[in-house]
């Protein structure tokens, strides 16, 4: 499995509020749906603070579609729990 993982801006923010990175994105969105060759999670370009706002883009379509017909992921990390659409 070869897969990339990149930021818009920065790969991890310097804040503590960021939950995930763009690596966490892409290994959670692959382990679920497969074929994940691109994760982002915008940050503002001053402060290098989350936007609230990521991506990821697939390999194939079906990796695709099988994203975007199940609308959301619950993501979970030790306290917070996240719905993502």
């Amino acid at each position: 499995m070869s897969l990339i993982y990149t930021a818009l801006m920065t790969n991890r923010c310097e804040f503590d509020v960021c939950v995930y990175d763009a690596v966490e994105l892409a290994m959670i969105m692959d382990r679920l749906y497969g074929g994940v060759c691109y994760a982002g999670i915008d940050t503002d370009p001053e402060l290098r603070y989350p936007k609230g706002a990521g991506r990821v883009a697939f390999s194939n379509q079906q990796s695709y579609i099988a994203a975007i017909s199940a609308r959301f992921v619950q993501l979970q990390h030790g306290e917070i729990d996240k719905r993502v659409c």
